[in-house]
């Protein structure tokens, strides 16, 4: 599911270079953020009709060029960039069950947050 380990330019294999190409297809806030907001928080949501294989898709274009390995919990994913970037997939979260998506930007350019987490939901 991962995207392997690139050792190509950083302006290619970078989180950053990935984060604006998934624009195309997850758009973003005006802030950067995807999905929508949740209430009571920054969490964000993204509505679909097959939340895991969203997630999946995302993460794959997220990853593309990060260094992919397993984490302890069972399917759950993380891709590391040279950076220090890094994307995170769960399958379940821990608090609603939707499958999960971490991004984490260590010096964060303009328009991209330091950090989000978005939840994939059923459409309702």
């Amino acid at each position: 599911m991962g995207g392997g380990s690139g050792n190509g330019p950083a302006s290619r294999d970078s989180l950053n270079s990935n984060f604006q190409k998934a624009r195309d297809q997850f758009p973003t806030s005006p802030g950067g953020y995807f999905g929508t907001g949740r209430s009571g928080g920054k969490t964000r949501q993204i509505q679909t009709g097959d939340p895991l294989g969203t997630a999946k898709k995302m993460f794959k274009m997220l990853s593309k060029g990060g260094k992919v390995a397993q984490l302890p919990k069972p399917g759950a994913m993380t891709a590391v960039f040279k950076d220090g970037s890094r994307v995170n997939f769960r399958p379940t979260s821990g608090s609603d069950g939707s499958p999960v998506i971490e991004i984490a930007f260590p010096k964060p350019t303009s328009g991209v947050p330091a950090t989000q987490k978005i939840h994939f939901v059923e459409v309702k």
